[in-house]
């Protein structure tokens, strides 16, 4: 772990579209989100505080992480379908929890992890078209009318080309340091 930023509930990450490489997953390619976060109970049980978001919302093609109602609840939404998985124990207890999103072009679907396990699955009935450049923001979205802030620290927020395969997943949770840096 490097330093954590700390989000305090109305401030986000907007990379834009120029920031983004090349390589950046578009269309129907494969592609995991990684990130550790600590949140505040505000964030899971409030504000259904957003992890992250990317890609168009307008035509429905994006992806994003968000709280759903309740502090064990995650709720994933891409491309007008919707997962709410319950994770095995509350997310606002002062710890670090480590969620990961992949998604594999092959079998069109999306499997969402937290703290190593899987806790739901999305299958999707034709490939995705993904408008890669796109924005890219971190401790916000946009849904239903709705804005949705992360509040908490967020910490190593990691983009792949590829679908992390489970082990991949509990490998990079087994890695976690005893104690990480404090949010500055």
């Amino acid at each position: 772990f490097g330093r954590a930023l700390h989000f305090p509930r109305t401030a986000y990450l907007n990379t834009g579209t120029a920031h983004l490489p090349s390589r950046f997953p578009s269309g129907n390619d494969s592609y995991t989100v990684s990130v550790w976060i600590r949140p505040t109970t505000e964030a899971c049980m409030t504000d259904n505080g957003c992890i992250y978001r990317w890609g168009l919302n307008a035509a429905a093609k994006y992806s994003m992480v968000r709280f759903y109602n309740a502090n064990n609840k995650l709720f994933f939404s891409s491309w007008g379908k919707n997962l709410t998985a319950t994770t095995a124990s509350t997310l606002d207890d002062g710890n670090w929890h480590h969620v990961v999103l992949t998604y594999d072009g092959d079998t069109l679907y999306h499997r969402l992890y937290c703290d190593g396990e899987e806790i739901g699955t999305l299958h999707h009935s034709s490939a995705l078209s993904l408008d890669g450049g796109r924005t890219l923001a971190i401790g916000y979205c946009a849904y239903s009318g709705n804005n949705f802030y992360y509040s908490g620290d967020m910490d190593e927020f990691m983009m792949f080309d590829y679908a992390w395969t489970a082990d991949e997943v509990r490998g990079e949770y087994a890695r976690k340091p005893a104690e990480p840096v404090a949010a500055e």
